[in-house]
């Protein structure tokens, strides 16, 4: 690709503009059907991958044109090393922190449950967190709040946050912190990352209730609305991990179970739509 600056950032403001309409789509109550989720996976891994490619083109200077472009791309650059200062320091203080995590109480999960948790998987209790969460790349871990879980609650909770570990999202969310540290002075990159955290979340929720009966699917539903009450009433602030039982990501997470639930397989025509457009996106984004 030989492609100079300004069409680049050209190519740039772009996919600013596709982020922004990915992000209204996945706050669209017509949009949370199953038979569109695809559609905005692969578009956000589409939009990642050009992103990955068009870096270092656009921020490592040319150190052989002193121009307007390259004066912008010191700035960029500068800024990216000090975010992964940031982003590095947060993550080793975070590794740091777990020597003073207390270890999960023994009553807390049955036996049957312990059980189903891999050996690898070290559990947690702390009062930072308002409820269940994964942390951990190399090391994974789960983290229960202090208080504990209502009857029923068990089952709902351990298969979502199992089903992170078998996802690899804390990989995937550190991942696209570091994205974001590239593309700190790109406001758009701010909601890509939101909404691959959030299409993650959503990820599971939906192979959590997969192949279930009617009564788990919606009693899953209604875990995540008494989880995300007791934080709230706990009066505590929510963690970062947490981010995702707030309440307009609750509302967006729910109404996905809930739109998609007794949808029938697409037609053929819708199908046949969403494969001539996923393939026009990768052509557009391979120029």
């Amino acid at each position: 690709m030989n492609l100079s600056i300004p069409p680049l950032f050209l190519l740039l403001l772009i996919d600013g503009f596709l982020i922004l309409g990915l992000d209204w789509l996945l706050h669209r109550k017509f949009a949370h059907q199953k038979n569109l989720f695809i559609f905005f996976k692969v578009l956000i891994i589409l939009i990642c991958l050009r992103l990955i490619l068009y870096w270092g083109l656009l921020a490592v200077p040319n150190l052989f044109d002193f121009s307007f472009w390259f004066f912008v791309q010191v700035i960029w650059l500068i800024g990216t090393m000090v975010a992964f200062c940031f982003l590095f320091s947060r993550y080793y203080r975070l590794y740091r922190s777990r020597r003073f995590l207390k270890s999960l109480p023994k009553d807390y999960l049955s036996k049957a449950a312990k059980e189903q948790i891999a050996p690898n998987v070290k559990i947690y209790q702390s009062a930072a967190v308002d409820s269940p969460c994964v942390v951990g790349i190399l090391h994974p871990a789960l983290i229960f709040p202090l208080m504990p879980l209502l009857p029923g609650e068990e089952d709902y909770v351990l298969a979502h946050e199992l089903n992170h570990l078998k996802n690899h999202d804390p990989l995937k969310k550190f991942l696209g912190e570091l994205l974001l540290a590239l593309y700190w002075c790109f406001p758009p990159a701010y909601f890509l990352i939101d909404d691959l955290n959030l299409i993650n979340e959503i990820t599971v929720d939906r192979q959590v209730v997969k192949n279930r009966g009617q009564n788990y699917y919606f009693g899953y539903v209604e875990n995540l609305l008494s989880v995300a009450k007791r934080a709230k009433e706990a009066d505590r602030r929510m963690s970062d991990a947490n981010f995702f039982l707030g309440k307009n990501y609750l509302n967006i997470r729910i109404d996905f179970l809930l739109n998609s639930y007794n949808v029938g397989r697409p037609s053929v025509t819708f199908r046949l739509l969403t494969v001539v457009l996923l393939i026009c996106l990768i052509l557009i984004y391979g120029i």
